[in-house]
């Protein structure tokens, strides 16, 4: 029970983070869709940048 209660609870804070999303856009769902893309894009490069020097050269990739 507590699971589909924290699943519910995900669902609602996506389904605010996606209204808020389209709201910045100005209703564009299109527009919406490539700044949520281009911001997951930002943060891979960034996360990207983070890895140590080390771990690049041993050449493991990080855990998902």
């Amino acid at each position: 029970m507590r699971i589909m209660i924290n699943a519910a609870v995900r669902h609602d804070e996506l389904d605010a983070a996606v209204d808020e999303a389209v709201a910045q856009a100005g209703g564009d769902l299109l527009a919406a869709i490539r700044n949520l893309a281009r911001r997951q894009h930002e943060l891979e490069h960034r996360f990207q940048a983070d890895v140590s020097a080390g771990f690049v050269r041993r050449g493991l990739k990080p855990a998902r």
